[in-house]
């Protein structure tokens, strides 16, 4: 019945008043700032040029497919299953390391990234894998 009673008064639990920040009225909403235009053209070139560099590797792979293929002697079928394994390994590392990062944060992936892919050209230079 206490509880009621302060809750009525506009005060919590720990006997504190509730009060709206300085310089509003209880009643009246937050005022919302507005957006410029010049704050919507910056966003959207940042946003494409985060786009444009995220995909950047996925795009040129999709076009030295074909000189890849020749090098390696590979059928159009082989080549386009390569395309395919790809496409699906993206989108499972995707799925896989996005709530990884986020739960550890990007400042982690940011610095374990760069580390993990200077290892893989070491693998490429065992004995096994040479080309001559």
């Amino acid at each position: 019945m206490a509880s009621v009673q302060r809750a009525e008064r506009g005060e919590r639990g720990d006997n504190r008043s509730v009060a709206p920040p300085p310089g509003f009225s209880a009643g009246q909403p937050p005022p919302v700032s507005e957006i410029t235009s010049g704050q919507v053209i910056y966003a959207s070139i940042v946003a494409f040029l985060a786009w444009m560099f995220s995909v950047y590797d996925f795009i040129l792979f999709g076009i030295l497919l074909p000189v890849i293929a020749k090098d390696f002697n590979w059928s159009t079928e082989f080549s386009t299953l390569v395309a395919t394994w790809v496409s699906v390994g993206t989108f499972v590392v995707a799925i896989m390391v996005g709530p990884i990062v986020d739960y550890t944060g990007r400042r982690l992936a940011l610095v374990v990234t760069p580390r993990g892919q200077r290892l893989v050209p070491g693998w490429r230079r065992s004995p096994s894998t040479r080309f001559t």
